[in-house]
């Protein structure tokens, strides 16, 4: 069932390549006023859950992206402080 496995990877990939042009022009610009916090402590909150849901049910596919989806969302929550 591997190939079932390779479209979590897939789809979990792009969720956490959506994040790095915002990223990119954060950082560049060294402005993050269009961010709104709602949505990095909504984001932060449903992929805390989500990466709770996946270590309990075993989930490789759905552990790693969606770890890397925190850990990018934390770092625009980083942008957004620092930047405001």
């Amino acid at each position: 069932m591997w190939y079932i496995d390779i479209w979590g990877y897939l789809g979990g990939g792009f969720a956490c390549i959506r994040f790095v042009p915002q990223i990119y022009k954060c950082m560049k610009t060294k402005s993050a006023r269009d961010l709104s916090w709602g949505l990095l402590v909504l984001s932060m909150l449903s992929q805390t859950c989500t990466v709770i849901y996946s270590v309990l049910i075993d989930s490789k596919p759905l552990i790693i992206p969606v770890s890397c989806a925190f850990y990018l969302t934390l770092m625009l929550s980083i942008c957004k402080y620092s930047y405001g």
